[in-house]
């Protein structure tokens, strides 16, 4: 990179990569523009790729990303970790830390197999797709399913999620990397959801079960965050667009999770402002590194024995569902 260029990376799934909208639409994108407008001599890559969950995107920051010499690294992760876990056979196949095959994840449905994912047959690969996708992925993942449900109340993705920020908070130090968390905003939070009770109706169009398991999976990513935030600084949108009315609110999402041009814009004005209040952008005219303070292992392992465990609001509302999906 150019001498004094503040070089910032943007990691994430498909609301980092940002569905639907042109390169320039998203908010990495954005997110240059806003600091290069003052002064800033930065430049934003976008590294999101849909589907990611946390340690693809670990693995991809060791191998690759620091090889770039970034000073900010910027993770919005969380609801994929819930997928890949979800996805396979409701958690029964699911290992931590391990990247599925490509095909394993978006072709077969299927746990990690060598033999699976390399057959150079045809026959054999359509028969295999078949009953993983038909008889395990389609019966087992509907949202109607109360099964699914009680992945909401598993703690193991989350903390497999938290063992990966922990390594990226690691790798960061060691290196002189900035590093901050993004918990993202959504259409529907999760107070929202709880307010209206049983009045709540999904906006038209929208799945109700689904909006509601989002909703939910996304405060377990809240809370999870919140642990996190102990030894790597969250910048929280979520709660900075908590005083946009809903009225204007739905003009920022493609659903509930996918902000559109507009929820580009402000998300990365939002995450600009939070850098340059915070001093992790250098000033204009010089360059400095900050790094991440990590706690004992001690208190490490404190913060994991916290994660996974919902609070009682939404344990009680996870707990409904299922009940009512039972009966």
């Amino acid at each position: 990179k150019s001498p004094g260029v503040f070089r910032i990376f943007c990691s994430g799934g498909s609301t980092t990569a940002c569905n639907s909208v042109n390169d320039e639409e998203t908010w990495p994108m954005f997110l240059e523009q806003f600091l290069t407008s003052r002064g800033y001599r930065v430049e934003v890559i976008n590294a999101g790729v849909q589907g990611w969950y946390s340690y693809q995107e670990l693995l991809r920051f060791q191998k690759e990303i620091v090889h770039y010499e970034p000073d900010l690294l910027l993770l919005s992760q969380g609801l994929n970790d819930e997928f890949a876990y979800s996805s396979q056979n409701l958690g029964k196949w699911w290992r931590s830390r391990i990247a599925r095959h490509f095909i394993e994840e978006k072709y077969l449905f299927s746990f990690p197999s060598k033999i699976l994912s390399n057959t150079s047959s045809l026959l054999f690969f359509f028969l295999v797709r078949t009953y993983f996708k038909n008889f395990v992925f389609d019966r087992r993942m509907p949202f109607s399913n109360h099964d699914r449900w009680q992945c909401l109340k598993k703690p193991e993705y989350l903390t497999a999620w938290f063992d990966n920020l922990a390594e990226f908070a690691r790798e960061a130090d060691k290196r002189g990397i900035t590093l901050r968390a993004i918990n993202p905003p959504a259409l529907i939070d999760f107070d929202d959801l709880v307010a209206e009770g049983s009045a709540f109706k999904a906006p038209e169009g929208w799945d109700q079960l689904k909006t509601e398991y989002l909703v939910a999976s996304q405060k377990r990513i809240e809370k999870t965050l919140e642990s996190v935030s102990h030894f790597l600084p969250v910048i929280n949108v979520a709660t900075a667009w908590q005083g946009i009315p809903y009225t204007k609110r739905k003009d920022l999402f493609q659903d509930n999770i996918h902000p559109n041009v507009a929820g580009n814009k402000l998300l990365a004005e939002t995450v600009g402002k939070t850098l340059i209040a915070e001093e992790i952008m250098p000033s204009p005219s010089t360059h400095k590194r900050s790094t991440t303070t990590l706690p004992t292992e001690e208190e490490l392992e404190r913060l994991r024995k916290q994660v996974g465990a919902n609070d009682p609001v939404l344990s009680d509302f996870i707990e409904k569902r299922i009940e009512k999906l039972s009966s």
